[in-house]
């Protein structure tokens, strides 16, 4: 990186935001710098997905779309209005990253592989001409009448018309998203608003979870209540983790789970025991409870010799199974007749 050039457009964060940013400035024929802090781009892209990065979800109508995000839907009407998910998809398929969709609209590349779709915006950074500088630790950003000075770690002072800020915000330090940029924006007098929770996994109490970690359940109605009143519920894929829940359908209800914990007064999170948030998951949600007896009970006769612990697991997940029968105080030895 040559010190002592101006640049037209300093982005900081390497993550799809700034790589985007930093092509589309290169696009328009701009001198454009690109600092990350970590020794590679993307890092958080990668394991986006499981590994696949879900880049968007089918929804290429605005105003349906603009509903999943509640009270920032008049926000993001002119954002989306410019480069909604038509215009997303578009460009990446222009790329060469071929998409295929899923459950609930929700759109991953051909291949699989996040790797595919940090391809594509490294190429079109490439095509910008944008010069890349990885291992580059931001400490501050001063503004002044020619446009701002980017001092790093190592105390080089880098020179720019504009900057974008493209750090992301805390959700995964482990990637290098710290919440830096925060800092630096207050400094510069933007108003920060605090984050909040969503798209993420839950933490549950309950000492059992540990041993069904691993077991996903594909087909589930997940319910919801505070204080034994029901919320709202919805069907689709569960994974237990080691300490609690995730899964496609726990990510998207994280939010309002989040904002159900939270106390009346204040911003901190409710440990109250009688002002619970609880989880209910119906394995069944297809079957009314006589359709479900019936089939248990016809189970239990087919393999009437068999013991219960060797025969549940024809219904259910084995490792749930086991779980579920300790739960119940049922002997896993019991015969099924």
């Amino acid at each position: 990186m040559n010190r002592q050039k101006f640049w037209d457009v300093v982005i900081i964060g390497g993550g799809p935001s700034g790589m985007m940013a930093a092509g589309r400035a290169g696009e328009r024929g701009l001198r454009v710098l690109l600092l990350e802090k970590n020794k590679q781009l993307g890092k958080k892209l990668l394991i986006s997905g499981g590994g696949r990065c879900n880049l968007t979800n089918n929804k290429q109508d605005i105003q349906i779309m603009l509903e999943n995000y509640k009270g920032s839907g008049k926000f993001l009407f002119s954002a989306f209005a410019q480069h909604g998910v038509t215009e997303s998809l578009d460009f990446f398929h222009e790329r060469g990253c071929s998409t295929k969709e899923e459950n609930d609209g929700r759109m991953f590349p051909i291949t699989n592989k996040s790797q595919t779709v940090l391809t594509a915006l490294r190429d079109y950074m490439k095509q910008g001409n944008v010069t890349i500088t990885t291992e580059s630790v931001v400490t501050s950003i001063n503004r002044h009448e020619q446009g701002f000075d980017i001092t790093l770690k190592n105390k080089q002072t880098i020179t720019t018309k504009s900057c974008i800020v493209a750090t992301g915000g805390i959700s995964h330090p482990e990637t290098g998203s710290t919440g830096d940029g925060f800092k630096w924006l207050k400094k510069l007098g933007h108003s920060i608003i605090d984050n909040d929770l969503a798209l993420v996994p839950l933490k549950l109490s309950n000492a059992w979870i540990p041993h069904v970690a691993g077991v996903t359940l594909a087909d589930v109605k997940i319910t919801v209540y505070k204080n034994t009143k029901k919320h709202f519920h919805k069907k689709g894929k569960l994974l237990f983790t080691h300490v609690g829940i995730s899964g496609p359908t726990i990510l998207n209800m994280s939010k309002a789970i989040a904002e159900l914990l939270r106390q009346d007064e204040g911003d901190s999170y409710t440990n109250n025991k009688s002002d619970e948030v609880s989880i209910k998951v119906d394995l069944f949600p297809d079957f009314e409870i006589n359709e479900l007896r019936t089939k248990i009970h016809k189970l239990l006769h087919e393999h009437s010799n068999k013991t219960i612990k060797n025969t549940l697991p024809l219904l259910i997940a084995p490792k749930l199974a086991t779980t579920l029968l300790s739960l119940a105080a049922i002997d896993p030895e019991t015969p099924c007749h």
